[in-house]
């Protein structure tokens, strides 16, 4: 029996029978995965040699101002002592003509090989023996640049010296200072640097020798430097 009230001719929908449409989620599929590993690698090549180029551009610059800032001059100056880090007998009787000549009061020969005796150094440079017995100490402990600016930073101390002059080859020197102002901040530092015969400074990059040379040291200067800036920035921190 059909109400009064509705429509006739019109049937009645119950609007819980109707079906309501979900959108599906689309899944990724393999197709455009596979396109966005192809744009990385497309893009990844150009940026990585970018990148390249950016590194050997400020590794060679930098190469360029470090041989350009070695030293290649004398001190010419006096300090309190004289320290001299072994490699050659130029070296050694540089530092001793300095003692000599009045430039500093007393000297520190640092790296001396285990088998190297005081008398072989002095005959090495043509000295008196009494020069070695009155104003000459030996370090036999250091083994590298590090170890010999622990020694020397020792015998510095020792002694309350406040001023060094520091000899030792021209392409070595600015790692040693570096290594020296680590442990002696309040030391002044004069190097006086030894020309190495048969190394041009001038144009070291028109002989292979040189230019491997000054490119070694380069390297181990780097590594030099970030170790020393890491070491005053971890005093730092911890002194905070």
């Amino acid at each position: 029996m059909v109400s009064a009230s509705e429509p006739k001719g019109e049937p009645r929908i119950d609007p819980s029978a109707v079906p309501i449409a979900v959108p599906e989620k689309v899944a990724a599929g393999p197709s455009t995965s596979a396109g966005g590993r192809h744009r990385f690698r497309r893009l990844a090549g150009p940026m990585l040699g970018a990148a390249c180029v950016v590194v050997a551009t400020t590794f060679l610059i930098g190469l360029v101002r470090f041989a350009d800032s070695l030293p290649r001059t004398p001190a010419g100056t006096v300090a309190d002592a004289v320290v001299v880090l072994t490699g050659g007998e130029n070296r050694v009787a540089k530092a001793v003509d300095l003692i000599l000549s009045g430039k500093g009061r007393r000297l520190l020969i640092s790296g001396v090989n285990d088998r190297t005796s005081a008398a072989a150094i002095a005959d090495a440079v043509d000295e008196n023996q009494a020069v070695f017995r009155c104003c000459i100490d030996i370090d036999r402990r250091a083994r590298n640049t590090v170890g010999n600016a622990t020694e020397i930073a020792r015998w510095v101390r020792e002694h309350g010296y406040r001023s060094l002059i520091v000899v030792t080859g021209a392409y070595h020197m600015p790692r040693a200072l570096n290594e020296l102002r680590m442990v002696l901040p309040d030391v002044e530092l004069i190097p006086d640097p030894v020309l190495t015969p048969g190394i041009d400074l001038h144009a070291w990059w028109s002989d292979e020798r040189t230019t491997r040379l000054i490119l070694f040291e380069y390297a181990k200067f780097l590594v030099s430097e970030v170790r020393t800036r890491l070491s005053l920035a971890n005093t730092a921190i911890w002194n905070l």
